[in-house]
């Protein structure tokens, strides 16, 4: 375990209780877009397994994430967003949220994600916006709307809906850290 990983996993769980109050009205707008079994790749302390209604399944790089979603009684597994350890077609479902602007191959995510999907599934991404992105140095990416969807095309993807979050305009993104932007796809 790296330095790095023990540093990521003290800040979420030393965050605030306004904080965690916060995350949970971010992740409620996520699991509206889901049914069935879903895979969220890059878990976290679990926090979109523990509001999803529906079957869940979470991985993380880090081993500290992925011990706590355990304790919490979590179905979790230690693996990066590339490759998957996970045969084609098996999920009606795949979040990655907040993981991309991290990964050195956006693409090989996103082909990984859709490979995973079923047919008819959901892919959905958030990644942050342009205050966010330059608030964390571990960002190497800056993806736009028309990155994300060009990048989905080339896996047979279709655009279900993209927007910005929590305010519907971009602008605030410029400002606040905290803003996203969030699409939503489907898989042919």
């Amino acid at each position: 375990m790296s330095h790095e990983q023990q540093t990521y996993y003290n800040y979420l769980m030393k965050r605030s209780r306004f904080s965690f109050w916060i995350r949970r009205f971010f992740i409620a707008d996520l699991t509206r877009h889901f049914h069935g079994q879903v895979l969220d790749v890059g878990c976290g302390i679990g926090e979109f397994l523990q509001q999803y209604n529906g079957d869940s399944l979470g991985i993380d790089i880090n081993p500290l994430m992925v011990r706590h979603c355990h304790q919490q009684g979590f179905t979790c597994c230690v693996s990066g967003a590339y490759p998957l350890p996970f045969t084609e077609g098996s999920f009606d479902g795949v979040l990655a949220s907040n993981i991309l602007e991290h990964l050195d191959s956006v693409e090989t995510a996103v082909a990984e994600a859709a490979r995973v999907l079923k047919p008819g599934g959901v892919l959905a991404i958030t990644v942050p916006q342009e205050a966010g992105f330059k608030h964390d140095d571990t960002h190497v990416n800056l993806l736009k709307q028309s990155d994300l969807a060009q990048i989905a095309r080339r896996f047979n993807l279709q655009q279900k809906q993209s927007y910005f979050y929590p305010f519907r305009l971009e602008w605030p993104g410029k400002l606040l850290y905290f803003c996203e932007l969030r699409a939503v796809f489907t898989k042919a």
